[in-house]
């Protein structure tokens, strides 16, 4: 995906956030600012907004079918607010629709179109919807063990080697007289390896391989790259999934003893550097330990212990460095840690939507 993709599929997603947010709070100055701010930022933003609008009409007149289950928040949230407010129309340049429309909808149809708003834009947003639904489909064939989210997993394969699973991961085995291999399919896993001097013990992760004999590490996924941690032994390191690491020229190989990192990235360039080794792999004590990381990195780690959404509105936010420990046990807190220092605020729309973005 270019980077020119990325900054519109994330101006869908903060589009269809707005709209979310307008419904809630259609009344709330600060919101009118934060909104004509982020609308004026870029013109993806204007046209996203408009395809939002056009979703957000096509919603229908009809109950929702897990009304249920948002009944009580819903309840909740009407008593505080009984009589929806009503934002002064700002006319704007163009034939970008205003928030505007959010006004003086009778209070039951302004709850249910609320209670349908998330679907529908997310039925708008098919091109999300596809890209992780389908892979998750088959990725669940693929693996012998899948974590949801929030869940952690500890495995013991045939070799006796202990496997930590984070949430929402997966990981395939393949043992063989000659070789025990795992491949990391999606997430995090660590690994306290079984000293077998008869097999050795691989594992991959995307172009990522990684080879040890016995010894203790963590390996980790991401969207543009796959990275390995070594807390204890040795570990040899070469790009490419296809060849274990002892083949090939050995100038390509790295050693990784205790302490030390490494990050191959969608070029295969490889990052290295070093930590405590007490560091590595604390997100099975409930702790995630963050040093000069990427805001949007560490809050892709924190989506996987969120059973609800947590969605940053601007890429250039996500971009700044943070240093620090969060609480794997309280996400939310955790989130709201990590964007204070940079005067980042976090609003909770709802119980499942956290939206990040700058003051």
């Amino acid at each position: 995906m270019t980077p020119s993709e990325d900054e519109e599929e994330l101006a869908t997603e903060a589009a269809a956030l707005w709209v979310l947010a307008f419904e809630e709070t259609p009344d709330d100055p600060e919101l009118q600012a934060r909104f004509d701010a982020w609308l004026n930022r870029d013109p993806r933003h204007a046209a996203a907004w408009a395809d939002a609008l056009r979703i957000y009409d096509m919603v229908p007149q009809t109950p929702p079918a897990h009304s249920a289950h948002w009944a009580p928040y819903l309840a909740a949230r009407q008593g505080a607010n009984p009589t929806p407010g009503k934002r002064p129309h700002r006319a704007r340049q163009g034939a970008t629709p205003a928030p505007s429309r959010f006004i003086d909808r009778p209070t039951d149809r302004r709850i249910g179109r609320r209670r349908l708003a998330l679907g529908a834009l997310a039925m708008g947003l098919a091109v999300f919807l596809i890209a992780a639904l389908t892979p998750d489909i088959l990725l669940r064939v693929q693996a012998d063990h899948v974590t949801s989210t929030a869940e952690v997993r500890s495995l013991d394969l045939e070799d006796g080697t202990a496997v930590s699973l984070a949430p929402d991961s997966a990981i395939a085995v393949a043992f063989d007289s000659g070789e025990r291999k795992v491949e990391l399919l999606r997430g995090e896993a660590f690994f306290e390896v079984t000293s077998d001097p008869e097999r050795a013990f691989r594992v991959t992760a995307d172009e990522m391989n990684v080879i040890v004999l016995g010894t203790a590490f963590n390996v980790r996924l991401a969207d543009r790259s796959a990275s390995v941690a070594v807390r204890e032994g040795l570990v040899g390191l070469r790009p490419g999934s296809g060849l274990p690491p002892e083949t090939g020229d050995p100038a390509e190989r790295l050693e990784l003893t205790a302490g030390d990192w490494a990050v191959l990235d969608e070029n295969a360039e490889v990052r290295r550097g070093r930590l405590p080794p007490d560091e590595i792999g604390t997100w099975r004590e409930g702790r995630l330990v963050a040093r000069e990381r990427a805001m949007s990195d560490v809050l892709d780690d924190l989506r996987r212990y969120h059973t609800g959404l947590i969605l940053l509105t601007d890429p250039a936010l996500g971009t700044q460095k943070v240093t620090g420990i969060y609480n794997l046990d309280d996400p939310v807190a955790a989130v709201r840690v990590l964007a204070s220092p940079l005067g980042a605020s976090v609003r909770q729309i709802t119980p499942w939507l956290l939206v990040v973005s700058p003051e």
